[in-house]
């Protein structure tokens, strides 16, 4: 089987919903990834909780975020 190196995944919409939940996934799988999660107004509260949120996930994995 080939393994592919590098694997880059983009989620819009994460600062809530399916797309918060869907990078929070990707970060608790066991594949390794780079993340790029992106989201309309990062300045806004919510997006700043989700971006603590989405930090704290990807601690103490190989995850790029």
């Amino acid at each position: 089987m080939i393994k592919i190196m590098n694997k880059n995944v983009l989620i819009t919409g994460c600062s809530g919903g399916l797309g918060k939940a869907i990078a929070i996934a990707a970060l608790n799988s066991n594949e390794e990834y780079n993340i790029f999660a992106t989201m309309r107004n990062p300045e806004s509260a919510k997006a700043q909780e989700t971006i603590a949120d989405l930090n704290k996930a990807a601690e103490g994995t190989k995850h790029n975020v």
